[in-house]
Protein backbone atom coordinates (compact mmCIF):
# COMPACT_ATOMS: atom_id res chain seq x y z
CA UNK A 1 0.00 0.00 0.00
CA UNK A 2 2.92 2.11 0.91
CA UNK A 3 4.65 1.91 -2.49
CA UNK A 4 1.12 2.62 -4.60
CA UNK A 5 0.52 5.29 -2.40
CA UNK A 6 3.84 7.05 -3.20
CA UNK A 7 3.77 5.85 -6.91
CA UNK A 8 0.60 7.98 -7.01
CA UNK A 9 2.65 11.12 -5.03
CA UNK A 10 5.35 10.74 -8.08
CA UNK A 11 2.83 10.87 -10.67
CA UNK A 12 1.65 13.60 -9.79
CA UNK A 13 4.58 16.05 -9.32
CA UNK A 14 3.91 17.94 -6.12
CA UNK A 15 6.44 20.39 -4.73
CA UNK A 16 7.37 19.11 -0.75
CA UNK A 17 5.24 22.10 0.29
CA UNK A 18 2.14 21.45 -1.92
CA UNK A 19 -0.67 20.24 0.24
CA UNK A 20 -1.83 16.57 -0.09
CA UNK A 21 -4.89 16.01 -2.61
CA UNK A 22 -8.02 15.43 -0.59
CA UNK A 23 -8.72 12.12 -2.30
CA UNK A 24 -5.05 10.62 -1.19
CA UNK A 25 -5.49 11.80 2.41
CA UNK A 26 -7.85 8.63 3.87
CA UNK A 27 -5.41 6.44 2.50
CA UNK A 28 -2.14 8.07 4.27
CA UNK A 29 -4.51 8.06 7.18
CA UNK A 30 -4.72 4.41 6.45
CA UNK A 31 -0.89 3.71 6.14
CA UNK A 32 -0.35 5.34 9.76
CA UNK A 33 -2.95 3.66 11.51
CA UNK A 34 -1.57 -0.08 10.23
CA UNK A 35 1.61 1.14 11.61
CA UNK A 36 0.39 0.55 14.93
CA UNK A 37 0.00 -3.16 14.26
CA UNK A 38 3.76 -3.36 13.52
CA UNK A 39 4.02 -3.96 17.65
CA UNK A 40 1.91 -7.14 17.45
CA UNK A 41 4.16 -9.08 14.71
CA UNK A 42 6.04 -12.05 16.49
CA UNK A 43 8.75 -13.40 14.32
CA UNK A 44 10.40 -16.38 15.40
CA UNK A 45 14.38 -16.69 15.25
CA UNK A 46 13.73 -20.64 14.17
CA UNK A 47 12.09 -21.98 11.34
CA UNK A 48 12.45 -25.44 11.09
CA UNK A 49 10.95 -27.81 13.74
CA UNK A 50 12.11 -30.13 15.92
CA UNK A 51 12.83 -34.30 14.41
CA UNK A 52 11.26 -32.62 11.26
CA UNK A 53 10.69 -35.79 8.58
CA UNK A 54 9.65 -33.58 5.54
CA UNK A 55 10.39 -30.17 4.56
CA UNK A 56 8.91 -28.14 1.72
CA UNK A 57 9.20 -25.02 0.23
CA UNK A 58 6.38 -23.44 -0.99
CA UNK A 59 6.22 -20.45 -2.97
CA UNK A 60 3.36 -18.04 -3.68
CA UNK A 61 2.72 -15.21 -6.11
CA UNK A 62 -0.66 -12.73 -7.51
CA UNK A 63 -1.28 -9.82 -8.90
CA UNK A 64 -3.71 -7.22 -9.84
CA UNK A 65 -3.66 -3.86 -11.77
CA UNK A 66 -1.48 -1.59 -9.20
CA UNK A 67 0.86 -4.10 -8.00
CA UNK A 68 2.27 -7.83 -8.12
CA UNK A 69 4.01 -9.98 -5.15
CA UNK A 70 5.14 -13.08 -4.28
CA UNK A 71 5.83 -14.39 -0.78
CA UNK A 72 7.92 -17.84 0.02
CA UNK A 73 7.23 -20.64 3.45
CA UNK A 74 8.48 -23.13 4.77
CA UNK A 75 6.33 -26.47 5.80
CA UNK A 76 7.55 -28.74 8.45
CA UNK A 77 6.08 -31.70 9.14
CA UNK A 78 7.12 -33.44 12.38
CA UNK A 79 7.40 -37.62 13.57
CA UNK A 80 4.16 -36.57 15.41
CA UNK A 81 2.07 -35.59 12.32
CA UNK A 82 2.60 -31.79 13.39
CA UNK A 83 2.81 -29.47 10.68
CA UNK A 84 4.15 -25.69 10.93
CA UNK A 85 4.42 -23.00 8.12
CA UNK A 86 6.30 -20.37 8.21
CA UNK A 87 7.11 -16.71 6.62
CA UNK A 88 10.59 -17.02 5.36
CA UNK A 89 10.82 -13.96 2.86
CA UNK A 90 8.21 -12.14 0.45
CA UNK A 91 8.60 -8.99 -2.11
CA UNK A 92 6.40 -6.28 -3.19
CA UNK A 93 6.51 -4.55 -6.39
CA UNK A 94 3.96 -1.78 -8.23
CA UNK A 95 2.69 -2.17 -11.57
CA UNK A 96 4.45 -0.06 -13.93
CA UNK A 97 3.27 2.97 -15.12
CA UNK A 98 3.21 1.94 -19.02
CA UNK A 99 0.19 -0.27 -19.71
CA UNK A 100 0.15 -4.22 -19.03
CA UNK A 101 -2.01 -6.94 -19.16
CA UNK A 102 -2.99 -8.95 -15.65
CA UNK A 103 -1.86 -11.95 -17.15
CA UNK A 104 2.15 -10.24 -17.72
CA UNK A 105 2.04 -9.27 -13.99
CA UNK A 106 0.85 -12.81 -13.04
CA UNK A 107 4.13 -13.70 -14.59
CA UNK A 108 5.98 -11.04 -12.93
CA UNK A 109 4.72 -12.51 -9.43
CA UNK A 110 5.66 -16.17 -10.70
CA UNK A 111 9.44 -14.86 -11.74
CA UNK A 112 9.71 -12.70 -8.32
CA UNK A 113 9.29 -16.38 -6.38
CA UNK A 114 11.61 -18.02 -8.25
CA UNK A 115 13.94 -14.87 -7.54
CA UNK A 116 13.01 -15.40 -4.00
CA UNK A 117 13.95 -19.33 -4.20
CA UNK A 118 17.17 -18.83 -5.73
CA UNK A 119 18.51 -15.45 -4.01
CA UNK A 120 17.68 -17.58 -0.91
CA UNK A 121 18.60 -20.93 -1.27
CA UNK A 122 20.64 -23.30 -4.09
CA UNK A 123 18.68 -25.15 -6.56
CA UNK A 124 19.96 -27.84 -8.24
CA UNK A 125 17.91 -27.51 -11.39
CA UNK A 126 16.01 -24.34 -11.85
CA UNK A 127 14.08 -25.62 -14.56
CA UNK A 128 11.85 -28.17 -12.18
CA UNK A 129 11.16 -24.63 -10.17
CA UNK A 130 10.01 -23.10 -12.79
CA UNK A 131 7.79 -25.88 -14.44
CA UNK A 132 6.15 -26.49 -10.27
CA UNK A 133 5.95 -22.36 -10.50
CA UNK A 134 3.97 -22.12 -14.05
CA UNK A 135 1.56 -24.82 -12.46
CA UNK A 136 0.38 -22.22 -10.16
CA UNK A 137 0.59 -19.32 -12.43
CA UNK A 138 -1.98 -18.47 -15.13
CA UNK A 139 -1.70 -20.75 -18.77
CA UNK A 140 1.43 -19.77 -20.75
CA UNK A 141 -0.64 -19.50 -23.74
CA UNK A 142 -2.33 -16.69 -22.57
CA UNK A 143 0.68 -14.86 -21.87
CA UNK A 144 1.99 -16.05 -25.75
CA UNK A 145 -1.08 -14.48 -27.36
CA UNK A 146 -0.53 -11.98 -30.55
CA UNK A 147 0.14 -9.20 -30.21
CA UNK A 148 2.64 -9.10 -27.36
CA UNK A 149 1.44 -8.86 -23.59
CA UNK A 150 1.68 -4.96 -24.04
CA UNK A 151 0.04 -2.56 -25.95
CA UNK A 152 2.35 -1.74 -28.72
CA UNK A 153 5.48 -3.78 -30.25
CA UNK A 154 7.61 -5.08 -27.32
CA UNK A 155 10.99 -5.98 -28.76
CA UNK A 156 14.07 -8.10 -27.42
CA UNK A 157 17.17 -6.67 -26.18
CA UNK A 158 20.41 -8.25 -25.48
CA UNK A 159 20.50 -9.54 -22.04
CA UNK A 160 16.68 -10.08 -21.58
CA UNK A 161 15.29 -12.95 -19.39
CA UNK A 162 12.52 -15.09 -21.93
CA UNK A 163 10.09 -17.73 -21.72
CA UNK A 164 11.25 -20.99 -24.25
CA UNK A 165 8.96 -23.18 -25.18
CA UNK A 166 11.09 -26.58 -26.64
CA UNK A 167 8.51 -27.03 -29.74
CA UNK A 168 4.88 -25.61 -31.06
CA UNK A 169 2.72 -28.89 -30.13
CA UNK A 170 5.24 -29.11 -26.78
CA UNK A 171 3.13 -28.73 -23.59
CA UNK A 172 3.53 -25.19 -22.63
CA UNK A 173 4.34 -26.84 -18.60
CA UNK A 174 8.05 -27.49 -20.71
CA UNK A 175 8.77 -23.89 -20.99
CA UNK A 176 12.37 -23.11 -19.38
CA UNK A 177 14.09 -19.60 -18.96
CA UNK A 178 17.08 -18.65 -21.15
CA UNK A 179 18.88 -15.16 -21.29
CA UNK A 180 19.11 -13.57 -24.81
CA UNK A 181 23.14 -13.31 -25.41
CA UNK A 182 22.35 -11.41 -29.29
CA UNK A 183 19.95 -11.04 -31.61
CA UNK A 184 20.65 -11.51 -35.17
CA UNK A 185 18.32 -8.81 -37.54
CA UNK A 186 17.49 -9.75 -41.10
CA UNK A 187 18.05 -7.84 -44.33
CA UNK A 188 14.75 -5.57 -43.10
CA UNK A 189 16.27 -5.12 -39.84
CA UNK A 190 13.80 -7.38 -38.28
CA UNK A 191 15.28 -10.09 -35.60
CA UNK A 192 13.68 -13.66 -36.68
CA UNK A 193 16.42 -15.45 -34.64
CA UNK A 194 18.69 -14.59 -31.43
CA UNK A 195 21.16 -16.39 -29.59
CA UNK A 196 19.65 -17.94 -26.62
CA UNK A 197 21.97 -19.10 -23.35
CA UNK A 198 20.54 -21.53 -20.26
CA UNK A 199 21.32 -24.69 -18.55
CA UNK A 200 22.23 -26.64 -21.36
CA UNK A 201 24.50 -24.40 -23.06
CA UNK A 202 24.48 -21.78 -26.12
CA UNK A 203 21.63 -22.42 -28.83
CA UNK A 204 19.89 -20.56 -31.88
CA UNK A 205 16.31 -20.28 -31.92
CA UNK A 206 13.56 -18.35 -33.44
CA UNK A 207 11.75 -15.61 -31.87
CA UNK A 208 8.61 -16.90 -32.30
CA UNK A 209 9.41 -19.73 -29.91
CA UNK A 210 10.28 -17.60 -26.99
CA UNK A 211 8.10 -14.54 -25.05
CA UNK A 212 9.92 -11.70 -22.83
CA UNK A 213 9.94 -11.88 -19.67
CA UNK A 214 10.25 -8.77 -17.37
CA UNK A 215 13.35 -9.65 -14.84
CA UNK A 216 13.76 -7.87 -11.40
CA UNK A 217 17.43 -7.92 -9.75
Amino acid sequence: MAKIFLQSLWQLKLDWTDPLPSNLVPYLKSFIDDLESINCLNIPCCCLQDKSLRTELHGFSDSSENAYGAALYLRCINSCGQISVRLLCSKSRVAPLKSITIPRLELCGAEATLANIRNSFWIPSARNVVRKILRTASPVERLQQRPKWCKGNVGFKEGDLVLVKPSENSDTLKCHLARILKLHPGKDNLVRVVTLKDNQGVYKGPVTKIANLPYVN
